[in-house]
């Protein structure tokens, strides 16, 4: 979360893991699926990453949510979480 003049903002990021470089980052009042998916697509957009690229979250629910996973399917990436 990021404190401005309108209350907190939460952060979504895409990071390469190989150069460890930001792709994207994107801000919102929530930290809901729609931030999260928005992030994705503008990294997407930005990369062009290949079809079966791995994409690594913790387990919050917003990654959780068919909406998000139905993304990654839809792109052609593989889903990775952290253990519990």
């Amino acid at each position: 979360m990021h404190p401005t003049e309108e209350g907190w903002y939460y952060l979504a990021s895409v990071v390469a893991r190989g150069s460890r470089s930001l792709v994207c980052r994107k801000f919102g009042p929530t930290m809901d699926t729609k931030l999260i998916c928005d992030a994705l697509l503008m990294a997407i957009k930005h990369e062009n990453p290949a079809v079966g690229t791995i994409f690594h979250s913790d387990q919050g629910s917003q990654y959780c949510l068919h909406q998000f996973q139905e993304l990654l399917s839809s792109i052609g990436f593989r889903c990775s979480m952290s253990r519990r």
